[in-house]
């Protein structure tokens, strides 16, 4: 058979003669194998507590069933689930039940903690018949993990014998504390005893830890026993001719000599027992309960000297030091606004009185023959006798050479010195001077320079007009 076949075996109800019947997957675990993609749908159709679609939510649940074993606490799906209390009857061949997973119980055998689908899981106290008690870590219903074991068989024996409760445990305590196993458990078996050189053990600091957690535990299990509408309550508490046994947490009755602790005028109708200890417990309670009340509730009329007023002076101090800082700081930050202002301000300022100097300065196209020869004109495109004019009258340091050696040239004529003055370039004409002069046949360029020249002409046509560095003179008319 395949493990498809085996998949669908496991999916028919656990009794398919009865419709209502859910289907049988246990304690679902291995739900993840059956369905990887949603291991919660493999759980439908039955009545874990983890199964889609559950028909109840968790809920508080007293049952006694057929064997006389009997469940107070919370359940789902009338499945245990949370916290109860598990008293083991006769099972199903008389020798003791198998609730909660647990093996081999005894009947009269009890376990209070916690539950998971039914079995016994997390934290958890098995008491035996014979006296010995496990607390520790369970898993789905054997012992594993930290834990302690306790042998009590003594302290039974001695009670039974007829022995003072109080004296046989101050005198057996001692012994019963030596006596104890402190350990780590797995599979329901000891495995190691609490030690630091054993790997994969507890620490008896952890197993102290999970005894401390698990009284917590415990507390909240027993609270869910013996409730007075429950059926462990009528069926299991009776007295000697089958009636069902008051208890103290029936809201109508109180037994004799325990009616001071109902509520209300009721409980104040009732002296309290001659017993100096409950006197003292009750007093220690009231303390606790005062000083709880107070931590939370003040008064509305504290005396001058009390704890209140005190706190209220300082949280008046503490609310004024906070207020002057709090005005400082918004001062500071009021001061630094308004400085940024006044720089945004000027900075605007600054750029509206550059636009208008710009404007200003700026000619329109129909006075640029009015304009006076200290200003700047807007030119139009570039000319080759503009450029010849930009470099007219222009002294460059050649020139002051030559004018500084001018006894050198005295003997020279007027009309060589203004031929020389004229030739104001050193060593040769520019580039661009050669290019000007080309255009009105003074001298030819070889073809690499025709190039560039022609290159940088169509680059400075095209290009957008803008203002000129350096104001093109007018060359001054010639004289004949």
């Amino acid at each position: 058979m395949s493990a498809a076949d085996d998949q669908n075996e496991e999916v028919q109800p656990a009794d398919t003669s009865n419709p209502f019947a859910g289907k049988l997957v246990r304690s679902g675990l291995d739900a993840h194998k059956h369905n990887p993609e949603d291991p919660q749908w493999h759980l439908a159709d039955s009545f874990h507590p983890y199964a889609p679609f559950p028909g109840n939510a968790i809920k508080w649940e007293s049952y006694v069933y057929d064997d006389g074993t009997s469940y107070e606490g919370l359940m789902k799906e009338d499945i245990p689930h949370g916290k109860g209390v598990l008293t083991f009857g006769l099972g199903n061949d008389g020798s003791g039940g198998g609730g909660g997973g647990i093996q081999n119980a005894g009947v009269g055998d009890r376990y209070e903690g916690e539950f998971h689908s039914g079995f016994a899981n997390g934290l958890g106290m098995y008491t035996s018949k014979s006296g010995e008690v496990y607390r520790g870590e369970w898993r789905h219903g054997l012992k594993h993990g930290c834990g302690a074991v306790h042998d009590f068989s003594a302290f039974y024996k001695a009670v039974e014998g007829g022995q003072d409760p109080q004296k046989a445990w101050k005198k057996l305590a001692k012994e019963i504390s030596d006596k104890a196993t402190y350990g780590t458990w797995q599979g329901d078996r000891f495995a190691a005893v609490a030690s630091d050189y054993v790997v994969n053990s507890c620490h008896i600091h952890e197993v102290r830890g999970v005894l401390e957690e698990m009284e917590s535990v415990l507390t909240k299990a027993r609270m869910f026993a013996h409730k007075p509408d429950g059926e462990v309550t009528w069926m299991a508490l009776r007295d000697a001719q089958g009636n069902p046994a008051p208890v103290m947490q029936d809201p109508m009755h109180y037994p004799h000599g325990t009616g001071f602790l109902a509520p209300g005028p009721m409980g104040q109708c009732h002296p309290l027992p001659d017993n100096d200890k409950l006197k003292q417990e009750m007093r220690l309670h009231a303390r606790n309960h005062a000083r709880i009340f107070n931590m939370y509730n003040f008064d509305y009329d504290p005396s001058p000297k009390s704890d209140l007023v005190k706190a209220w002076k300082l949280f008046a101090k503490k609310v004024a030091k906070d207020t002057v800082l709090k005005e400082e700081l918004a001062e500071v930050e009021a001061r630094t606004a308004r400085q940024e202002n006044r720089e945004r301000e000027a900075r605007v300022a600054r750029r509206k009185g550059r636009k208008a100097d710009a404007k200003e300065e700026r000619p329109e196209p129909a006075q640029q023959s009015t304009k006076e020869d200290g200003e700047d004109e807007d030119e139009g495109p570039i000319d080759e006798s503009d450029l010849l004019a930009s470099a007219d009258g222009i002294q460059l340091p050649s020139q002051q050479l030559q004018s500084e050696a001018g006894s050198l040239s005295s003997s020279s004529s007027s009309s060589s010195s203004s031929s020389q003055q004229g030739s104001w370039w050193h060593g040769g004409p520019t580039i661009f001077a050669s290019a000007s002069m080309s255009r009105s046949g003074v001298c030819r360029m070889n073809p690499a320079s025709r190039a560039i020249y022609n290159t940088f002409r169509m680059a400075a046509e095209r290009a957008p007009r803008r203002r000129s560095l350096t104001r093109p003179q007018r060359r001054p008319a010639i004289s004949s």
